[in-house]
């Protein structure tokens, strides 16, 4: 029963006339009972009667004033609490230790849709999704122990639901210990929490897959990311071996200065394309990578880091290599007797010339005239033309030395370079190789016999000279033989 204040006193009157009443009433009642009227209108009994009726009206009303001043002192509690309530942007409930309500507040009621008078019917337990219900009761119980913090899943009254961070603590409100819940939608954040952990998944499911290196770098170029392919390609067993350190610090010391430039076109927003580089690994080895970078931005469009994709291109260039050196030797060899051709004689000519001259060693030159060929040719067709030079060639690989350079510059003519002590080693080398052409006639029966007229050049040692001119001068002295040989005849 509630009772204004304003009507205490008259009900004081009334509780105590009426135990007045009870008191007159009461010998009355207990003669119908089957009390003497002796007894029962005894002045004593009567007065008896009337004292009694009197002091139950009066402990009456002090038990009910009681009731009403705790009341209202625990409405005026409820009542500051509810103000403070309503000026919060959360949802605030006042609970109790069972979970239902005693008060909520209009953030409430517009978060799940459910009236004030709707929520005071029900039972926290109610706004809760039933995957979430399980732990409830362990919450109450730690709210009203030590205050809790925690997330759960909350039910409108349409259906939907909303993620929610709860601030439980217990409460005196009017002497009635109470659960003072504040709870904040974060559904929004739980959604960009997803969406986030979501990219991450595929962002590191990319990072993993790569078989390139994938870097991510501060503007200066620290690590701060490493995809697995780059311990591997970097010779690291861990990622804090990279993390922290300057990309530039895996790149030789060569080309940083042009890593360097790299990073700096990123950020004035250039893209400057597939970038090789020699790698550097932790043992000192080296190889080739090629490495792509593109800036990430924020919102606003302004680079927050850097991303490089660090390819590995060692086999790449090593079979760029191989065919860059098959082009040259395909270049610099004769295709019919595998000798170098003109070309390829004018190379290694030079550089055995210039390690003569540093190892202060004479080096002397043999020109060679196949005898005969156009004969050879014309009698029996030029595929034993062709037959007759690749023999020529191979005579000359049994029998000069490995380390002499030999050619087929022309047609039918041929050269040998040689380095040595003196002319004499030359001259015996000459006879060698007319000797091993004999030989040759002796064991292989050709419907033609093979020979070479030979002239010889030598350059002392500490003589500056010129393979053209070494050529040229065993040239003449070869025409002079060939002169000679077939005027022999």
């Amino acid at each position: 029963m509630r009772v204004k204040r304003k009507a205490l006193p008259g009900l004081a009157i009334w509780m105590v006339g009426f135990g007045l009443c009870i008191g007159i009433v009461f010998p009355f009642f207990v003669m119908m009972l089957g009390v003497s009227p002796d007894v029962a209108l005894k002045p004593v009994f009567f007065a008896a009667c009337l004292g009694a009726g009197a002091l139950a009206g009066i402990i009456n009303y002090g038990l009910v004033a009681r009731d009403h001043t705790e009341r209202l002192r625990s409405e005026k509690a409820l009542q500051r609490y509810r103000l403070l309530a309503e000026s919060a942007g959360d949802m605030v409930f006042f609970l109790r230790a069972d979970g239902t309500f005693v008060d909520v507040n209009r953030a409430a009621e517009l978060a799940y849709g459910y009236t004030r008078d709707e929520l005071m019917a029900m039972n926290v337990a109610e706004l809760r999704h039933p995957d979430y219900v399980a732990p409830l009761r362990a919450q109450l119980d730690k709210a009203l122990e030590d205050g809790i913090l925690f997330e759960t899943r909350h039910v409108r009254k349409d259906g939907t639901w909303l993620d929610v961070e709860v601030d439980s603590q217990s409460a005196d409100i009017g002497g009635e210990q109470l659960l003072v819940g504040v709870c904040r939608d974060i559904t929004e954040r739980k959604r960009a929490e997803e969406a986030l952990r979501q990219s991450e998944e595929r962002y590191r499911s990319i990072l993993n897959a790569s078989p390139d290196d994938i870097t991510i770098t501060d503007l200066e170029g620290r690590i701060l990311v490493v995809s697995p392919a780059a311990l591997t390609m970097f010779g690291c067993d861990r990622e804090d071996e990279l993390l922290g350190h300057l990309l530039a610090d895996s790149i030789v010391p060569e080309d940083r200065g042009r890593t360097a430039s790299t990073i700096a076109l990123v950020l004035q927003g250039t893209t400057p394309g597939p970038t090789e580089y020699r790698g550097l690994r932790p043992d000192g080895s080296t190889f080739d990578i090629e490495v792509n970078a593109e800036p990430m931005r924020d919102a606003e469009g302004q680079p927050t880091n850097l991303v490089f994709v660090v390819r590995d291109i060692t086999e790449r260039k090593h079979a760029e290599k191989g065919r860059f050196e098959d082009l040259e030797e395909v270049a610099n060899v004769d295709r019919l007797t595998g000798l170098h051709n003109r070309r390829g004689f004018d190379l290694v000519g030079e550089q055995a010339i210039a390690q003569a001259q540093r190892a202060n060693q004479g080096i002397g030159l043999i020109f060679c005239d196949m005898d005969d060929l156009k004969t050879i040719n014309d009698e029996f067709g030029h595929s034993q033309g062709d037959r007759a030079l690749v023999d020529a060639a191979s005579i000359l690989r049994l029998t000069l030395r490995s380390a002499d350079a030999m050619a087929r510059i022309g047609g039918d003519e041929f050269v040998v370079l040689a380095i040595g002590d003196g002319s004499e080693s030359l001259v015996h080398l000459n006879e060698r190789l007319q000797q091993g052409f004999e030989f040759f006639n002796e064991t292989n029966k050709r419907p033609y016999r093979l020979s070479m007229s030979s002239g010889t050049a030598w350059c002392q040692p500490g003589t500056p000279c010129r393979l053209e001119e070494l050529r040229s001068a065993a040239d003449l002295n070869m025409y002079a033989e060939k002169v000679r040989r077939s005027r022999s005849r």
